[in-house]
C-alpha cells in the first residue's frame, strides 16, 4: 500500500478485525501425522524439533518418523531439510535442530 498498490487497501466492514503481529512472535507450523497439528509459538528461546512435536502430541501411528521434512523459507523459495527422529530418539543431538521462525 505505502508503494501506490491500492488492492491491499481493503474496505473494512462491521466487527472485521485487524491484527498487527509483534515482530519478536516467533512461531513454527506442525503438520502432517501428529496427533494435534498446530502452530508453535516460541518468542525468546530456542525450539528444536523433538520440542515442536511434543507440542502437537506426538506422533499418530502412521508417521514416517525417520523422513520428517522441515520447509524454511517459505513456500515460495523453500529449502528442504529432512530430519530422521529416530536418530533423535536414539540420542543424536545433531539431528534435533533448532527451527527459525515460520518454519513448517
Amino acid at each position: 500500500m505505502t508503494e501506490g498498490n491500492l488492492n491491499y487497501n481493503i474496505e473494512l466492514k462491521r466487527k472485521d478485525v485487524i491484527y498487527i503481529p509483534n515482530v519478536q512472535d516467533q512461531r513454527v507450523y506442525v503438520i502432517g501425522e501428529v496427533s494435534r497439528p498446530m502452530i508453535v509459538p516460541f518468542a525468546g528461546k530456542i525450539l528444536t524439533v523433538a520440542e515442536a512435536i511434543a507440542n502437537a502430541g506426538d506422533f499418530k501411528i502412521s508417521a514416517e518418523k525417520s523422513n520428517l521434512k522441515i520447509i524454511r523459507g517459505g513456500l515460495e523459495n523453500p529449502t528442504i531439510i529432512t530430519v530422521d527422529f529416530n536418530k533423535i530418539a536414539e540420542g543424536e543431538i545433531a539431528e534435533n535442530i533448532a527451527l527459525h521462525s515460520e518454519d513448517i
